[in-house]
């Protein structure tokens, strides 16, 4: 018994100490790695969020360069305005469709804050008609959940608010609904 008892104790103390030795080899080798310099063929390989990186960072500063050259397109053209304002337009330059018509054919009777008023009044009768239909459109659906058995009720806004199952009465059966409890052999 004595020599099983030695034994085991000789099995773990070389077990113990090959787990300390390997483990601490492998934590001082992770620690003391020396970047080094990698390979030009893993260098072009990248992951796909270094990919992605890349190309976020390069649409980045595309779309800046873009803004600054439409920035300074515009401030040419402001620039440019200011300075046409100043010259006078010879009637030789301005297109034919773009001249004042001296037959009166293409004048209108009409001023323009009367077509700005009909404008504005014909969007507010699209919006008006919009919002009839709207309400119309709830009005039906409400009325066909309640053919299914559903109570609706909608917000101010059209927006459904809350959806009760409505009770049917106990004494009206439908044709389809029918179950006998004791069946007929």
């Amino acid at each position: 018994m004595k020599w099983l008892n030695q034994f085991l104790n000789y099995i773990l103390f070389f077990t113990g100490t090959a787990c300390i030795g390997i483990f601490g080899y492998v934590y001082f080798k992770k620690t003391n790695l020396v970047p080094q310099a990698k390979p030009v063929a893993t260098q072009l390989q990248l992951t796909p969020d270094e990919l992605v990186n890349k190309y976020l960072k390069e649409t980045q500063t595309d779309v800046q360069r873009q803004q600054q050259s439409s920035v300074r397109t515009i401030k040419n053209q402001i620039v440019g305005i200011a300075k046409n304002e100043e010259k006078e337009i010879s009637p030789e330059t301005i297109p034919i469709e773009l001249q004042i018509a001296k037959d009166n054919s293409f004048a209108t009777d009409k001023t323009l804050a009367e077509t700005f008023d009909q404008r504005s009044y014909d969007s507010q009768m699209l919006k008006i008609q919009s919002e009839q239909a709207k309400k119309q459109y709830a009005k039906e659906y409400i009325e066909n959940a309640k053919k299914d058995g559903y109570q609706i009720t909608l917000t101010d806004d059209l927006q459904i608010k809350s959806v009760k199952p409505l009770r049917r009465p106990t004494n009206q059966q439908n044709d389809n609904d029918t179950f006998e409890s004791e069946p007929s052999n």
